[in-house]
């Protein structure tokens, strides 16, 4: 009996999904940073709303960097401390590492920054979320 060659499997290879509007949370968070501070500077919630804010800036960065393989585990690297000691110093520990926390999220944001614009700038078609991406960069 003759051997039959089989036919060629096809096995679909999938690039990493990137999340839906990731720009676009990011873009909201900054903006909810951005309006709601000026409310909280007569009160004396302004040092605990902000702390918070700042978190929620940091988490909406790394949902945006999700998809990017390498980038994506060096923002989380960079980003996980930083939210740590921001929500430890928001609970009234870890206060004297208050200036490590706001040096690594200077340095996370210039990373991911860094990360956004080259993202937006490669990009292929312009969509709303590669608009809302640029605005975020910008802010």
């Amino acid at each position: 009996m003759p051997v039959h060659a089989s036919a060629p499997s096809r096995v679909a290879v999938s690039t990493p999904r990137k999340p839906p509007h990731r720009f676009l949370t990011l873009l909201i968070m900054e903006l909810v940073l951005i309006v709601s501070y000026p409310f909280t500077l007569n009160t004396g919630m302004r040092f605990d709303w902000f702390p918070l804010l700042a978190v929620l800036i940091i988490v909406a960065a790394l949902y945006a960097a999700l998809g990017h393989g390498k980038t994506t585990v060096m923002a989380f690297l960079l980003g996980t401390p930083a939210i740590v000691i921001h929500l430890a110093n928001v609970a009234g520990h870890l206060l004297v590492l208050q200036a490590a926390s706001i040096m690594l999220g200077i340095v996370f944001l210039g990373f991911v920054t860094t990360v956004f614009i080259r993202t937006v700038l490669s990009v292929a078609t312009v969509t709303a979320d590669t608009l809302a991406g640029a605005i975020s960069v910008y802010l």
